[in-house]
């Protein structure tokens, strides 16, 4: 798995410098390994792609620093489709979220899988029109939803 230097991690996580990313993996915040430099003076931090992400995640950091990085864009892409597929799996099975869209799970489901490869691209327009119309499903719930909300408060 790839590795980060603290100056490359800082750098992807808009961080001041590498002496913050320093600090916060030397409290134990970040997680990664230390290698002896040839010199034997000191040792490098290093911090997997994996451990880097998670942090991100955690403190809510944007993932716009990995835009030159192709390898880490495919690694985060394919972890957030699975924990997608994961989570549309569990809302169908244990919930009633889904359950009034009839097959709309399953259609989310197939839209999914045919992102799953990355290598072929001869399906690329077809997803840019899907992703068109999840965003204005998404835009037009978050109306509805903020709408609802202002209607159920001015009737209390």
């Amino acid at each position: 798995m790839k590795t980060y230097t603290t100056g490359q991690v800082a750098q992807i996580c808009k961080f001041k410098n590498a002496r913050v990313v320093a600090r916060i993996f030397d409290k134990g915040e970040m997680d990664g390994h230390l290698v002896e430099s040839k010199f034997q003076r000191r040792s490098h931090r290093r911090v997997p792609l994996k451990n880097l992400f998670e942090f991100m995640r955690k403190h809510r950091i944007s993932l716009d620093g990995f835009n030159g990085d192709i390898d880490a864009q495919k690694w985060i892409l394919c972890q957030q489709t699975s924990e997608f597929k994961k989570m549309i799996e569990k809302a169908r099975k244990h919930s009633g979220v889904l359950s009034g869209f009839k097959g709309l799970p399953n259609a989310i489901l197939d839209v999914v899988r045919n992102l799953d490869p990355l290598d072929n691209l001869s399906g690329a327009s077809e997803d840019r029109q899907r992703a068109v119309i999840f965003k204005k499903l998404i835009e037009v719930m978050e109306r509805h939803i903020i709408l609802r909300g202002r209607i159920a408060t001015s009737k209390k």
